[in-house]
């Protein structure tokens, strides 16, 4: 459940970082910010959906 939710959201992550380094015109600090925070809250979904539709 962890290691899924970890990979999504880092991947996420990643995607999201890349299209806004290419739109925002290489403004590095608010990518990562953005991005860190979209994969958090991805991180967080997946992690509490998982939970709770998967049998424990």
């Amino acid at each position: 459940m962890f290691l899924i939710s970890f990979m999504l959201a880092a991947g996420i992550g990643g995607w999201i970082y890349m299209h806004l380094m290419r739109t925002s015109g290489n403004n590095v600090r608010s990518s990562l910010t953005a991005a860190g925070i979209v994969a958090l809250l991805v991180f967080l979904v997946v992690f509490f959906l998982l939970g709770s539709l998967l049998p424990s």
